[in-house]
């Protein structure tokens, strides 16, 4: 299993993996924006199994990350910074994001008995909605490439029949996407529709 250590910040995140030799396999730090956190995202896919070991989980600019995360049911640690700050005095190094970044995942995988970060009810229907929101979009898409590649001879009533499907697809989506905003709303108010919807 490979760690992923975060250190967060409002405006920055930087991240370390780590592997279960407790060996640094790569690090990256990225903009706490929706481009930064789908940059962070696909960094991870590189490290499979994985999880986040994040210190300070609950802060509030850490929460568009972790409704991302947790929409697709990442394995989360919270790592009290008190942990992370007694680990880098034992090593002797002083502090910087990228220390930091490390220190949280080696707490992680020196102390394998922390409980996973818990999911909030409002997290867990956004996860749900998330996912079916994607199996939407993706048939959407699939739609819409299927009507675009139609040769010339094939009938009006075909054609009518595709749009319709395709307009009902993009209704379903809409409501979804109204039904899905309030919740976000509470789960992360700054910014995270957006990057839910661009992720997708």
């Amino acid at each position: 299993m490979i760690i992923l250590g975060l250190d967060p910040h409002p405006s920055t995140h930087t991240a370390v993996a780590l592997d279960s030799r407790g060996v640094v396999l790569d690090s990256l730090s990225v903009k706490n924006d929706a481009d930064g956190l789908n940059q962070l995202c696909a960094w991870s896919t590189r490290f499979e199994p994985h999880c986040w070991a994040i210190e300070g989980a609950g802060n509030r600019y850490v929460a568009p990350l972790l409704a991302l995360l947790f929409a697709r049911d990442a394995s989360v640690y919270h790592i009290h910074p008190s942990l992370t700050s007694q680990y880098r005095a034992r090593r002797g190094k002083k502090k910087n994001d990228l220390v930091n970044a490390e220190n949280v995942a080696r707490v992680l995988l020196a102390n394998p008995e922390l409980p996973p970060y818990q999911l909030s009810t409002q997290r867990t229907r956004v996860q749900e909605l998330s996912r079916t929101r994607d199996k939407l979009a993706e048939q959407r898409k699939a739609n819409q490439m299927m009507l675009e590649a139609l040769p010339d001879t094939t009938t009006d009533a075909l054609r009518t029949a595709l749009r319709a499907v395709l307009a009902s697809l993009e209704a379903a989506l809409k409501e979804l996407e109204q039904a899905m905003a309030p919740l976000v709303a509470q789960v992360a108010p700054t910014g995270v529709q957006s990057i839910l919807h661009r992720w997708s």
